[in-house]
C-alpha cells in the first residue's frame, strides 16, 4: 500500500478511535499516583529565544508541581546573551546546546533541500535520548511553553515512571519505529505530552537495543561498520517524505518493559493568548499560576505553542 493512503487511512481511522477513547476515559477521575518523594531528579528545558515569555512560567510551575527531590534545572539553549540573562535571573543552570553532543545542527546531514530547517529539531531530540545533561538517575525534561497547573508525579512509590498521555495520532512516528525494531508499536494514547521523565540506565539500554536493531543489522550487512552510533541508527530511519519522521517521546516508552511504566491522561489545555487582564511583565510567575489554575481548574497542565500565540 502506498505510504501516504496508509498514513491518511491510520490518522483517520485510528486517530478517531484514539480521540474517542480518551474523551471517554477524561469522563472519568483518574487519581494521581503517590509520588516517591525521595526520588532524585534533574530537569532540562530546551529553549530558542522565542520561548523565553514563557519560561517564567514554566520554571516556576516546575518547582511547585514536581513532587520529586528537583537536583538541578538546567536551561538548555543556543549561547546568546538573552538566553543566559534568561538563566541567570532565574536561576538555573545553562547549557550551550553544542557542547552535550559532538557537532551541532548544522553537522546533521539531510539529503532534501526542504528539509534542512528540521535539523535543530533533530538535534534536540538526540539530546534528550543522550543521557548527557545532569547526574540523577532520572532527568526531566519539559518544554519551555507547558506550564504544570497540579502536582505532577514522574516516579510512583512503587517505582514506576509516569508518563502522560495524549490523543495525538501520527503515522510516520509509529512507522518510523516499526523501520527501527521490526515491530509496528500499537497503544492506546501518544505519549507526545510536552514532558518526559528519561531515566539515565534505560536511555542506556535505548542505544544499545538501537545499535542491535533489525535497521542495523540490515545497514551492517549491506555496508559493514556503517552504523557504530545510536544516532546514526536514528538518521538511517528517517523518511524525509514526511516533515516530522520521528519523535524521542514515542520512541522511549516504546522500548521500556510495560510492567516498568503507568500512564495517565494529561488534561491539557493549549492557548493562544493568555487569558489575563493585567500585565504580564510586572505580575509575579506565581500570580499567573494561581489565575490559569483557577481558571482551569480540571486541566493538569496548560500550553502556549508558539504557532498559536497572538
Amino acid at each position: 500500500m502506498d505510504k501516504r493512503i496508509a498514513k491518511k487511512i491510520f490518522d483517520a481511522t485510528f486517530g478517531t478511535l484514539r480521540a474517542a477513547h480518551y474523551s471517554i476515559r477524561s469522563l472519568f477521575h483518574q487519581k494521581m499516583p503517590t509520588p516517591d518523594q525521595s526520588a532524585i531528579i534533574d530537569v532540562a528545558i530546551p529553549v530558542i529565544p522565542k520561548d523565553l515569555p514563557t519560561l517564567p512560567f514554566c520554571v516556576e510551575a516546575v518547582r511547585r508541581f514536581i513532587p520529586h527531590k528537583i537536583q538541578n534545572i538546567y536551561l538548555v539553549a543556543p549561547d546568546t546573551p538573552a538566553t543566559r540573562q534568561a538563566a541567570q535571573s532565574l536561576g538555573l543552570i545553562f547549557i550551550d546546546e553544542t557542547t552535550i553532543l559532538p557537532g551541532s545542527p548544522n553537522d546533521i546531514h539531510i539529503d532534501r533541500p526542504d528539509r534542512q530547517n528540521r535539523k535543530g529539531w533533530i538535534f534536540q531530540q538526540f539530546i534528550k535520548l543522550s543521557a548527557r545533561i545532569g547526574t540523577a538517575p532520572d532527568i526531566l525534561f519539559i518544554d519551555a511553553d507547558h506550564i504544570l497547573l497540579k502536582p505532577h508525579t514522574f516516579i510512583a512509590t512503587d517505582g514506576k515512571r509516569i508518563f502522560y498521555a495524549s490523543k495525538e495520532s501520527y503515522f510516520p512516528y509509529y512507522d518510523n519505529i516499526r523501520t527501527i525494531t521490526g515491530q509496528f508499536p500499537l497503544h492506546p494514547f501518544s505519549f507526545i505530552a510536552h514532558k518526559m521523565l528519561f531515566n539515565r540506565k534505560a536511555l542506556g539500554e535505548l542505544q544499545s537495543t538501537l545499535l542491535s536493531s533489525p535497521l542495523a543489522r540490515k545497514i551492517n550487512a549491506q555496508q559493514p561498520n556503517t552504523c557504530t552510533d545510536w544516532k546514526e541508527i536514528i538518521l538511517h530511519s528517517l523518511d524525509w517524505d514526511y516533515s516530522s519522521p520521528f519523535s524521542e517521546f514515542e520512541l522511549y516508552p516504546h522500548l521500556l518493559p510495560s510492567a516498568s511504566r503507568s500512564t495517565i491522561l494529561w488534561r491539557q489545555i493549549a492557548l493562544g493568548t493568555l487569558p489575563f487582564s493585567g500585565s504580564i511583565k510586572n505580575t509575579p510567575p506565581s500570580d499567573i499560576i494561581e489565575f490559569l489554575s483557577s481558571k482551569y481548574p480540571n486541566a493538569l497542565s496548560v500550553t502556549f505553542p508558539a504557532y498559536q500565540r497572538k
